[in-house]
C-alpha cells in the first residue's frame, strides 16, 4: 500500500516505531522525537532516497549506528 506521506513529526512520548511502519511512503522530512527508543526493521525503507531533512536523538544515532542516519539522511 503506496500512503504517500511526504512529512513525518512524530509526538513526544512515542517510543517505538514498529517494523515496516512507513513502508512505501514518499518522506521528504522526518523528526523522530528522543523519546523513541526502538525503530523497527524497515520502517522507512524504501522511503529514505527521497528524505532530505531529519532530525534524530544522537541515542539512536548511537544505538543503531551511523547507518540508520545514513540510509535517512
Amino acid at each position: 500500500m503506496d500512503n504517500q506521506i511526504s512529512e513525518l513529526k512524530l509526538n513526544e512520548g512515542l517510543e517505538k516505531i514498529g517494523p515496516r511502519a512507513f513502508y512505501l511512503n514518499n518522506l521528504t522530512s522526518v523528526k523522530i522525537p528522543s523519546t523513541v527508543k526502538e525503530i523497527g526493521v524497515d520502517a522507512f525503507n524504501p522511503c529514505d532516497i527521497y528524505i532530505n531533512d531529519i532530525k534524530i536523538d544522537k541515542n539512536l544515532v548511537e544505538k543503531y549506528g551511523t547507518n540508520l542516519v545514513l540510509k535517512l539522511a
